[in-house]
């Protein structure tokens, strides 16, 4: 398969708050930026959004936070999103964000979808909830 000289990158974390996952996704979004790659964030917000924005990431704002069912509603969102920005990769850094990304590209056709890539940031509870993070493509 042939890499793209210049990939489109969106990550998502449930909020933009100082803390670990926010800074590891803080560097590679400065990193892709710096190569000239197009890097997306999306999140509910926070105090870093323009830490991101300041340096070129965009920042979408979506709710992909919440531990309840209405998160589902998220799904459609982020499934019209992604056949519209056409990225290359989405990366999940979080178990929430990562249900809703994972059940909104299952609805791509595979000729569409981008890589779905995971991060663990730390210690999960060994549950079905957690299992998402070993279901990327990579």
């Amino acid at each position: 398969m042939k890499v793209p000289s210049k990939i489109k990158v969106i990550q998502l974390v449930p909020e933009l708050n100082c803390g670990g996952v926010e800074r590891g996704t803080l560097e590679v979004a400065n990193y892709l930026v710096s190569k000239g790659h197009q890097s997306i964030v999306i999140s509910a917000g926070g105090t870093m959004v323009p830490e991101f924005t300041d340096r070129g990431t965009r920042h979408i704002q979506l709710k992909v936070h919440n531990k309840n069912p209405f998160s589902l509603l998220q799904v459609s969102k982020l499934r019209k999103l992604f056949l519209n920005e056409k990225p290359d990769i989405v990366h999940a850094r979080s178990r929430v964000p990562a249900w809703l990304c994972y059940l909104a590209l299952m609805t791509i056709a595979h000729p569409q979808r981008p890589k779905f890539i995971t991060t663990v940031h730390g210690f999960y509870s060994v549950s079905r909830y957690s299992s998402i993070m070993t279901k990327g493509d990579g």
